[in-house]
């Protein structure tokens, strides 16, 4: 994708029962729990305007995903510290822990995988007479009076993490 060797490709986001896709809204009955590991993808690619022709998933970000889910998979399902406790997916209706093929994982990742775009780098920084700027170096909007824009857009390259993440 383009990254540095220091650049993390995929996270592996851990929550006890994390509520994001709809597939994820059932909850656990009392003495049951149920867990995800929710691979990430980092190191965005594009840069200027971004725009969406269609809701599929670029072939390479679908490659990454499939590969970063398989793994996650594993971990889970026959990880020393959890192979004999996980009995299978959550909910219960749903089967990707019997999951192996490349191409069972390619459906998934198709049918499964949601964006969630931290966008940064889209207000360039600089002096009034750039057409590209947005802001100045205080973040004041260029022609508009009383406005900034105090957040990630102003950001000219983003660290391979989360935009939240404290920068020390």
């Amino acid at each position: 994708m383009g990254l540095s060797k220091k650049q993390s490709h995929v996270e592996f986001f851990t929550s006890e029962l994390y509520g994001g896709p709809p597939q994820f809204r059932d909850i656990p009955a009392p003495g049951q729990s149920a867990f995800s590991i929710i691979p990430e993808l980092f190191g965005q690619q594009s840069r200027g305007t971004v725009t969406l022709e269609n809701e599929a998933p670029r072939p390479v970000y679908v490659s990454v995903l499939v590969k970063a889910c398989s793994l996650a998979n594993k971990i889970v399902v026959k990880g020393e510290g959890t192979k004999d406790i996980v009995k299978g997916s959550w909910p219960p209706s749903e089967e990707h822990h019997k999951l192996e093929t490349g191409e069972d994982w390619v459906r998934f990742v198709q049918k499964h995988a949601t964006t969630c775009y931290h966008a940064a780098g889209t207000c360039k920084m600089g002096k009034s007479d750039d057409e590209r700027a947005v802001v100045d170096g205080n973040l004041k909007v260029h022609g508009m009076r009383g406005l900034r824009v105090a957040d990630t857009s102003i950001m000219p390259k983003l660290h391979s993490g989360h935009t939240q993440t404290d920068m020390v």
